[in-house]
């Protein structure tokens, strides 16, 4: 195979995962922003185009290019490792900003268990909406909130997206009592700032 189509091949190979990393990671945005996060076959796709669509396209290329034994794991394993790490970091990074510039529901919950460690930071919360109480696993900290630092049964103020409450933080770990009467029933958070429920529909 001459030089020049391996450069082309390889340049498609590469355009190709680059591509599919930035649509999986949100970058270029095919589906409304809330699909992200709460769409299953989004979400499993997330994952399976990295660990296996990419080595299969990596064998392709390995056997077409005839790919040194030595530099076969590039294509098998750290391409893909990459690419599922590309995306999940940029989601993260996706949902705060989207969190951040939306119109958001702050509510009081309690907390049922807590889950610290070197790689876990988060809790499991029950909170109420409306009137029925409903539980949330796995809820993170937006900020420095550390886990070890609460017990069960404390309650805090949890934050979700008014459009889109799958996407859920801690917002505070330890709020005033100013803050906790903001968010009596709920409060709202938007460009920054808290308000209560009366202050937000007055704007």
């Amino acid at each position: 195979m001459s030089r020049k189509l391996r450069i082309i091949l390889l340049g498609v190979y590469f355009f190709v995962v680059i591509l599919c990393c930035f649509i999986l990671g949100g970058i270029i945005d095919l589906y409304p922003k809330c699909e992200y996060f709460t769409n299953k076959k989004i979400i499993m796709l997330q994952m399976i185009i990295p660990l296996v669509v990419f080595p299969m396209i990596g064998f392709i290329v390995v056997v077409f290019l005839k790919v040194k034994k030595t530099n076969r794991f590039i294509y098998y394993l750290l391409i893909p490792i990459l690419g599922a790490g590309f995306v999940l970091g940029f989601l993260s990074h996706k949902k705060e900003k989207f969190l951040y510039s939306s119109v958001c529901i702050v509510r009081t919950a309690v907390i049922k268990d807590t889950y610290a460690g070197n790689q876990s930071n988060y809790v499991d919360v029950s909170f109420r909406r409306g009137e029925h109480r409903y539980k949330r696993n796995g809820v993170r900290f937006l900020g420095k909130g550390v886990a070890s630092t609460l017990q069960i049964g404390d309650s805090l103020l949890v934050i979700s997206v008014k459009d889109c409450e799958a996407i859920m933080y801690v917002y505070k770990a330890r709020p005033t009592s100013e803050e906790f009467l903001k968010c009596q029933d709920f409060g709202y958070f938007y460009d920054g700032k808290l308000y209560s429920k009366e202050e937000f529909e007055k704007k």
